[in-house]
């Protein structure tokens, strides 16, 4: 057994389970707001709107990025043969950019008027995207850990259509 590899298998299981829990926490990350007992139906409508609607609308825009993401992980995996721990440190590094998505949209939710939260959820959207293609640019390199005959316009289509 060679110490520095392990088998894509693992890889793709332990990632599948925290893309799982990223998204479970994003949902967590909307909280439900407490209102006076006697609150008027249309003051309940009013107040929810407000609240709700855009802590939502955060939730489902981060759902669908994160889901994006699965997408086009998956579609990178289907053509990576080997895994060696160079690798897995950087799947690590993707996976803690997928854990922060689910964080950052609960600030970008509570406040998401204030530039630095936006700031900081695009950049770690950006860095996520960014380390999606190094790992798919550390596997295809000289056809490192995928098929030894895949075709070049394959490997590079993946860098520039993840979807």
């Amino acid at each position: 057994m060679n110490l520095n590899q392990i088998k894509v298998e693992y890889v793709i299981s332990f990632s599948d389970a925290l893309f799982a829990f990223s998204i479970t926490f994003m949902a967590l990350s909307i909280q439900i707001p407490t209102f006076s007992s006697n609150i008027t139906e249309s003051e309940l409508t009013r107040r929810l709107g407000q609240l709700l609607i855009p802590n939502l609308i955060h939730y489902i825009g981060s759902f669908i990025v994160v889901g994006m993401y699965w997408i086009s992980y998956h579609r990178i995996f289907e053509h990576i043969r080997r895994a060696d721990m160079t690798l897995v440190w950087i799947n690590l590094l993707f996976l803690l950019f997928i854990a922060l998505v689910g964080y950052f949209t609960g600030l970008l939710t509570t406040y998401d008027t204030h530039r630095v939260v936006v700031i900081s959820f695009s950049g770690i959207m950006a860095a996520t995207g960014f380390v999606l293609c190094l790992i798919w640019g550390y596997a295809a390199h000289n056809r490192r850990l995928v098929d030894k005959d895949m075709p070049a316009h394959l490997i590079g289509i993946f860098l520039i259509e993840p979807l």
